[in-house]
C-alpha cells in the first residue's frame, strides 16, 4: 500500500473523540489527563481537511481509505495500531466522562455506557434530558469506573 503510515495515522486519528480534536496539549493534559505524545499530536489536527494538508495526502484518497475502514474489522488493524488503543483507552474514557459531567448529554452517556458495560440499557440510567446529571447516574458512572479502576466523578 501507498503511504502505508499516513494511512495508519489517519486511522488513529478518526478513533479519536472529534470532543478531544483541536484543544492544546496543556488542556488536553490539565483537564483529561492526556499526555500521550503521538495521540496529543494527532489530537492537533481538526478536520479531515486539516489531516490531508499536513500529511500531504489527497482528500479522495482520504475518502478512499475511510472506505476501506469501514470494511475492517478489529483484527485487520495491526498490531501497533491495537497497541495504541489499548494503552490510551483509560485516558479517552476519562475524558468522555469528564464530559459527561460538564454536558451531560444523553448520547454521551449511553455511548461510555456501551463502552464501558454493553448490558446496561437505558433503563439503567433514567431518561434525564434536563442537561444534568442526577446523584443517582453520577452514583452509577463512579461504581463503573471504580469496577473498571478508572477513578472516579471527585476531580
Amino acid at each position: 500500500m501507498y503511504k502505508k503510515f499516513e494511512f495508519g495515522q489517519y486511522k488513529k486519528w478518526r478513533g479519536l473523540p472529534a470532543f478531544l480534536k483541536g484543544l492544546s496539549p496543556d488542556y488536553l493534559e490539565r483537564v483529561y489527563s492526556i499526555t500521550d505524545a503521538q495521540i496529543v499530536g494527532l489530537l492537533q489536527i481538526r478536520t479531515q481537511q486539516d489531516f490531508a494538508r499536513i500529511y500531504h495526502v489527497d482528500q479522495g484518497t482520504l475518502s478512499d481509505w475511510n472506505e476501506r475502514m469501514r470494511r475492517e474489522d478489529w483484527q485487520a488493524l495491526s498490531p501497533e495500531t491495537r497497541r495504541i488503543i489499548n494503552t490510551t483507552t483509560k485516558e479517552l474514557l476519562w475524558a468522555l466522562y469528564v464530559r459527561i459531567l460538564k454536558y451531560a448529554k444523553p448520547k454521551d452517556v449511553r455511548f461510555f455506557l456501551k463502552l464501558i458495560d454493553d448490558s446496561q440499557t437505558d433503563s439503567t440510567v433514567g431518561h434525564q434530558t434536563s442537561g444534568k446529571i442526577t446523584k443517582r447516574e453520577r452514583n452509577y458512572l463512579d461504581k463503573l469506573f471504580a469496577k473498571n479502576k478508572l477513578g472516579s466523578s471527585k476531580h
